[in-house]
């Protein structure tokens, strides 16, 4: 007696976690980006120009992070 064992699915399955584990990847690349986007350029205000807009030094890893989760 012969068994025959169809199993189809599994080669979608596996494309698909890897095509999730990519878009994760890429979603967290695109959030580290604007992080480091936003932190670049608050860091480079001045101390005046932090205070005109209500922000102290160091709040700027802390609002670069926000951004970056924002994403």
């Amino acid at each position: 007696m012969a068994y025959v064992i169809e199993n189809a699915g599994a080669p979608s399955l596996v494309l698909s976690r890897i095509a999730t584990f990519f878009d994760h990847l890429a979603h967290l690349l695109a959030q580290r980006g604007e992080e480091r986007r936003v932190y670049q350029e608050l860091n480079g205000l001045s101390e005046r120009e932090l205070s005109d807009i209500g922000l102290a030094r160091y709040q700027i890893k802390a609002i670069a992070h926000e951004a970056g989760q924002a994403v």
